[in-house]
């Protein structure tokens, strides 16, 4: 078996290749647009402090309110001062998830999440593959090579 998210032909022709698989091998193939999802783009704010967890907050709020979500960010630091301006200053139900976190900690905060009791995990890219109920994503920051 072998699955990829993206690839080209040229590139699916090297996994058959170097796979050794048949010529009548099963390959299944589907279109990466997702007609169920909305994209959105949004300047980021301008000023000191707090303003994109402001602006994020606020658009959740008023988009997504009670729904579950992510929001990533590139550090551990950024995702636990995210979350707690979340939590603190916007009263969202929000709780930081990274690769520096204890087991116990990870699992807890899973759990709390998949259950309800958290809405937003602020994560780095570390988050588990369990995302059943996930309902919205939000970037934190500009991905690298966009700016």
């Amino acid at each position: 078996m072998a699955l990829t998210a993206t690839a080209t032909e040229k590139v699916v022709e090297d996994i058959r290749s170097r796979l050794k698989l048949k010529p009548d091998y099963v390959r299944l193939t589907q279109s990466f647009n997702r007609p169920n999802l909305s994209y959105f783009v949004r300047p980021k704010p301008k000023g000191k402090g707090n303003s994109t967890a402001k602006a994020a907050a606020e658009w959740i709020k008023e988009n997504h309110p009670g729904s579950t979500g992510i929001m990533y960010c590139f550090s551990k630091w950024e995702c636990e001062e995210a979350a707690k301006q979340l939590r603190e200053d916007y009263g969202l139900l929000a709780q930081h998830y990274h690769a520096g976190m204890q087991p116990a900690e990870k699992e807890r905060t899973q759990a709390e999440w998949q259950s309800g009791k958290i809405r937003i995990v602020v994560a780095t890219v570390s988050y588990p593959s369990d995302l059943s109920n996930l309902s919205l994503t939000v970037g934190f920051q500009i991905a690298f090579g966009m700016g």
